[in-house]
């Protein structure tokens, strides 16, 4: 399985592809940059996408849609937009209306599977129906990638409001009656973190990080972005938590990781701060 986080500037976008070849855009950028960085790592005649998650409905996550929807076939689009409406989710919404693509709305609890043979699937950890919060960005969907002890963790723009809503529900087993659908003991433990809001100091707690237990940190932003993203804060808590977490970057180019489910590498050229 590969797992790219694509060269997009100041946003995010992953593509996951799966050994069955099925094919994850989590996140569409602020434009239709997405669109040639997605490019990059498709074979040149493949213009098909199983699944895109949109995790909230900020531009820098949800502006490059519209070009991914006019340029590839997509056979799903999975968000949360309840809690935000915009002339761009209508433009998005009426463009998946055009090209039948299946609407599938993502809550806590859900589970997506990917690749049933090698048994990938995708966790959905928040948000909950039962909590809502002011801030649109705590209601970013929170997706966990398993492929057997290699896991993803990509919080969105999740703060640390969030990331203790995490620890509380899934770090300590709090389990609910319907245990069929209850992702509680997958946990949060993950081998690699996608930074909360691009390495903003309002995310990655020290505590989350405890729980977490990364190996690696990718922090995803655009070069001198006005932001001053990733903050230094939530690098020196990093080193402080561990000196061994490998902090990794897009900043220069788009950093790739491929895994066989047991062992992990990072084969793309990248920039270590």
């Amino acid at each position: 399985m590969s797992v790219v986080f694509l060269k997009v500037g100041q946003g995010d976008s992953i593509l996951v592809t799966t050994p069955n070849l099925n094919q994850v855009v989590i996140d569409t950028s602020p434009n239709e940059t997405v669109v040639r960085q997605i490019s990059k790592h498709l074979n040149y005649f493949d213009k098909t996408i199983d699944m895109v998650i949109s995790t909230h409905a900020d531009l820098d996550h949800i502006g490059g849609l519209p070009s991914v929807i006019d340029k590839y076939k997509i056979t799903s689009h999975a968000y949360d937009f309840s809690t935000d409406e915009s002339s761009l989710t209508r433009e998005i919404d009426r463009m998946s209306d055009e090209k039948r693509i299946n609407k599938i709305n993502l809550q806590a609890g859900d589970r997506i599977i990917l690749d049933s043979q090698h048994d990938i699937y995708i966790d959905i950890l928040w948000p909950t129906p039962e909590i809502k919060l002011k801030d649109k960005n705590d209601n970013s969907i929170v997706t966990r990638i398993v492929f057997n002890e290699v896991s993803f963790l990509l919080t969105g723009d999740a703060s640390i409001e969030v990331e203790e809503f995490l620890i509380k529900g899934f770090a300590n087993n709090i389990t609910n009656e319907d245990e069929s659908n209850d992702i509680s003991n997958s946990k949060i433990k993950s081998t690699v973190l996608k930074l909360g809001h691009h390495g903003s100091k309002t995310s990655t707690d020290s505590e989350f990080l405890e729980e977490v237990e990364p190996e690696f940190a990718v922090v995803s932003a655009g070069l001198d972005n006005k932001f001053g993203h990733p903050h230094q804060e939530v690098i020196e808590t990093i080193k402080k938590y561990s000196p061994e977490v490998n902090i990794l970057d897009n900043l220069y180019d788009s950093v790739r990781f491929e895994t066989d489910g047991i062992k992990i590498n990072v084969i793309s050229a990248i920039h270590k701060k």
